[in-house]
């Protein structure tokens, strides 16, 4: 029974250990990151980065004082655009998406991107949310 006790307590001590969010700087995240920022949300300022660094996988989340947050991976390419009082820069959001969003729900606004390996998810300000492949072309809503 102490041999479980102990293994699982430091069990649960790695598992805090690692997911840990240590805050960093803007120059600390990684260039690619860093040039998307400027490039994509040049009148906004950065108000809290983390990186949040285990085994074989590194997150870096940015948040920006107009409410906007940034999520990318360890290499700094991005994975989620999120503003729920604004939206996600056009500039960002694939030009089939975008004209789907604007064809098909035109009163509203897109207020979250994610990008993973196979699609993306989009999220509406009516609370839609959409699937589309990485060609930008509709997959369907996401339940």
């Amino acid at each position: 029974m102490k041999r479980f006790l102990a293994l699982s307590l430091l069990l649960a001590s790695f598992l805090t250990a690692s997911a840990d969010d240590k805050p960093i700087g803007f120059n600390e995240l990684p260039a690619t990151a860093q040039t998307f920022i400027k490039t994509h949300f040049s009148n906004a300022r950065m108000s809290h980065a983390t990186v949040d660094a285990e085994i074989g996988d590194t997150d870096y989340e940015v948040l920006l004082d107009n409410g906007t947050k940034l999520e990318f991976n360890g290499s700094g390419e991005w994975r989620e655009v999120a503003n729920k009082t604004s939206q996600v820069p056009s500039s960002i959001v694939p030009k089939g998406i975008s004209a789907y969003v604007s064809q098909n729900y035109p009163d509203a606004r897109i207020v979250k991107l994610e990008r993973n390996t196979f699609r993306y998810d989009v999220t509406l300000s009516n609370h839609i949310e959409l699937e589309f492949d990485l060609n930008s072309k509709f997959l369907g809503i996401d339940d």
